[in-house]
């Protein structure tokens, strides 16, 4: 339902690129990685791109180096863990994937927040979690129902700016590629 709520909201902008078929999602599952079905829905309908020219969301067979969902949450796992090492006063309680519950990125903001999954239970009741630094915000609900919230309602946390009168718009480019 979050999915369909949130795909219902939103026009696309030009042609979809990289929509995982179901084939795709087996064939990973296959092999070991599951993830949320609204993660699978968003981005089996949106594929690679921008969401409201403020989020992204990566996607795991994205070519785009920087949408790809496997090297940027390994990029951010590990620059988050060092900054844990080295610095412990900033991150030292936060958890992180594969602990359980641990955080687990799946996209990033404009403004440069990293969206994380919180990976209690299985993935379909995976909740949400956003920020950079302390304090992370937190929301209840799945990645599409904060998507659609932040886009349609006042930000409940600090992190987030007020996105209500952003174009409900999926594009391919976010604004600053598009002079590329």
């Amino acid at each position: 339902m979050s999915f369909e709520l949130l795909r219902q909201s939103i026009r696309v902008d030009g042609r979809r690129c990289e929509t995982p078929s179901d084939d795709d999602w087996r064939q990973m599952e296959s092999q070991g990685t599951c993830f949320p079905a609204d993660f699978r829905g968003y981005l089996s309908y949106f594929g690679t791109g921008w969401l409201g020219d403020f989020f992204v969301i990566w996607n795991p067979f994205s070519k785009i180096e920087y949408m790809n969902w496997q090297q940027q949450s390994q990029e951010t796992l590990r620059a988050f863990k060092e900054i844990q090492r080295e610095f412990p006063e900033f991150f030292g309680h936060w958890i992180f994937y594969p602990e359980p519950g641990g955080l687990l990125p799946c996209g990033r903001t404009e403004n440069g927040d990293t969206l994380f999954w919180v990976t209690k239970n299985q993935p379909d009741r995976w909740t949400i979690a956003v920020g950079r630094e302390e304090p992370l915000d937190f929301y209840t609900g799945s990645l599409c129902e904060f998507l659609y919230h932040l886009l349609n309602n006042f930000p409940t946390g600090a992190n987030l700016p007020d996105l209500r009168e952003v174009p409900k718009v999926f594009s391919r480019r976010g604004r600053y590629e598009r002079f590329k």
